[in-house]
Protein backbone atom coordinates (compact mmCIF):
# COMPACT_ATOMS: atom_id res chain seq x y z
CA UNK A 1 0.00 0.00 0.00
CA UNK A 2 1.24 3.66 -1.14
CA UNK A 3 1.45 5.85 1.74
CA UNK A 4 0.12 9.36 1.04
CA UNK A 5 3.34 12.13 0.80
CA UNK A 6 2.97 14.56 3.81
CA UNK A 7 2.92 17.67 1.92
CA UNK A 8 0.09 16.38 -0.65
CA UNK A 9 -1.86 16.05 2.76
CA UNK A 10 -0.56 19.47 3.96
CA UNK A 11 -1.20 21.47 0.61
CA UNK A 12 -4.55 19.65 0.10
CA UNK A 13 -5.68 20.91 3.84
CA UNK A 14 -4.17 24.86 2.98
CA UNK A 15 -5.92 24.61 -0.57
CA UNK A 16 -9.52 23.72 1.98
CA UNK A 17 -8.97 26.54 4.33
CA UNK A 18 -8.20 28.92 1.85
CA UNK A 19 -11.85 27.95 0.57
CA UNK A 20 -12.80 28.52 3.79
CA UNK A 21 -11.71 32.19 3.37
CA UNK A 22 -13.23 32.78 0.03
CA UNK A 23 -16.70 31.61 1.02
CA UNK A 24 -16.22 29.06 -1.92
CA UNK A 25 -20.20 29.04 -3.39
CA UNK A 26 -19.05 27.45 -6.34
CA UNK A 27 -17.90 24.48 -4.74
CA UNK A 28 -20.62 21.52 -4.11
CA UNK A 29 -21.82 21.28 -0.07
CA UNK A 30 -21.64 17.96 1.07
CA UNK A 31 -25.03 16.31 1.79
CA UNK A 32 -25.77 16.75 5.48
CA UNK A 33 -24.08 19.90 5.68
CA UNK A 34 -26.67 23.10 6.15
CA UNK A 35 -23.91 25.28 4.18
CA UNK A 36 -21.07 25.77 2.31
CA UNK A 37 -19.32 27.10 5.49
CA UNK A 38 -19.89 23.91 7.35
CA UNK A 39 -19.49 21.62 4.13
CA UNK A 40 -15.57 23.05 3.93
CA UNK A 41 -15.05 22.91 7.55
CA UNK A 42 -16.26 19.41 7.75
CA UNK A 43 -13.41 18.56 4.81
CA UNK A 44 -11.00 20.70 7.01
CA UNK A 45 -11.08 18.41 9.91
CA UNK A 46 -11.28 15.14 7.54
CA UNK A 47 -7.40 15.96 5.92
CA UNK A 48 -6.15 17.38 9.20
CA UNK A 49 -7.18 13.50 10.70
CA UNK A 50 -5.24 12.59 7.58
CA UNK A 51 -1.92 14.65 8.60
CA UNK A 52 -2.81 12.99 12.37
CA UNK A 53 -2.93 9.70 11.22
CA UNK A 54 -0.42 9.13 8.56
CA UNK A 55 2.33 11.13 11.51
CA UNK A 56 1.68 8.75 13.71
CA UNK A 57 2.13 5.46 11.51
CA UNK A 58 5.29 7.43 10.72
CA UNK A 59 6.78 7.81 13.98
CA UNK A 60 5.59 4.17 14.72
CA UNK A 61 7.81 3.40 11.64
CA UNK A 62 10.35 5.17 12.79
CA UNK A 63 10.48 7.16 9.39
CA UNK A 64 12.08 10.22 11.13
CA UNK A 65 15.53 10.97 12.04
CA UNK A 66 15.78 10.39 15.82
CA UNK A 67 17.33 14.19 16.20
CA UNK A 68 14.00 15.46 15.44
CA UNK A 69 11.52 12.67 16.44
CA UNK A 70 11.01 14.82 19.79
CA UNK A 71 10.21 18.03 17.90
CA UNK A 72 7.27 16.28 15.78
CA UNK A 73 6.13 14.43 18.56
CA UNK A 74 5.17 17.71 20.16
CA UNK A 75 4.11 19.49 17.65
CA UNK A 76 1.90 16.21 16.33
CA UNK A 77 0.47 16.65 20.16
CA UNK A 78 0.17 20.30 19.59
CA UNK A 79 -2.51 19.05 16.93
CA UNK A 80 -3.84 16.77 18.06
CA UNK A 81 -5.43 18.75 21.29
CA UNK A 82 -6.27 22.07 18.69
CA UNK A 83 -8.07 19.50 16.25
CA UNK A 84 -10.27 18.04 19.07
CA UNK A 85 -10.54 21.44 19.91
CA UNK A 86 -11.76 22.36 16.36
CA UNK A 87 -13.72 19.46 16.08
CA UNK A 88 -16.16 19.81 18.99
CA UNK A 89 -16.37 23.47 17.81
CA UNK A 90 -17.80 21.49 14.69
CA UNK A 91 -20.13 19.51 15.75
CA UNK A 92 -21.32 22.38 17.87
CA UNK A 93 -21.72 24.66 15.08
CA UNK A 94 -22.82 22.02 12.55
CA UNK A 95 -25.89 21.50 15.00
CA UNK A 96 -26.73 25.10 15.05
CA UNK A 97 -26.44 25.50 11.39
CA UNK A 98 -28.91 22.23 11.28
CA UNK A 99 -31.37 24.35 13.78
CA UNK A 100 -31.27 27.69 11.74
CA UNK A 101 -29.81 28.95 15.40
CA UNK A 102 -25.65 29.52 14.10
CA UNK A 103 -24.89 33.29 14.24
CA UNK A 104 -21.77 34.99 12.42
CA UNK A 105 -20.09 34.88 15.66
CA UNK A 106 -20.24 30.94 15.72
CA UNK A 107 -18.65 30.83 12.62
CA UNK A 108 -15.94 33.16 13.63
CA UNK A 109 -15.12 31.09 16.61
CA UNK A 110 -15.09 28.08 14.35
CA UNK A 111 -12.91 30.01 12.25
CA UNK A 112 -10.87 30.49 14.71
CA UNK A 113 -10.07 26.78 15.93
CA UNK A 114 -9.75 26.19 12.41
CA UNK A 115 -7.31 28.55 11.99
CA UNK A 116 -5.52 27.12 14.80
CA UNK A 117 -5.54 23.51 13.26
CA UNK A 118 -3.80 25.11 10.43
CA UNK A 119 -1.01 26.64 11.86
CA UNK A 120 -0.66 23.15 14.22
CA UNK A 121 -0.41 21.52 10.85
CA UNK A 122 2.51 23.88 9.27
CA UNK A 123 3.85 23.26 12.86
CA UNK A 124 3.68 19.04 12.59
CA UNK A 125 5.46 20.30 8.55
CA UNK A 126 8.13 22.02 9.46
CA UNK A 127 8.85 19.73 12.78
CA UNK A 128 8.82 16.99 10.50
CA UNK A 129 12.05 18.93 8.16
CA UNK A 130 9.34 19.50 5.19
CA UNK A 131 8.64 16.08 5.21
Amino acid sequence: MKRTNPRIILAVFLVLVSFTFAGCASRPIHPGSPNQFDSTSYDSLVVADSVIKSTKADLDANKFPQAITPNVISALNLLVKVYNIADQGYKDYHQAALAGTATPADQNVLQQKLNDVSNAVTSVKNAAGGR
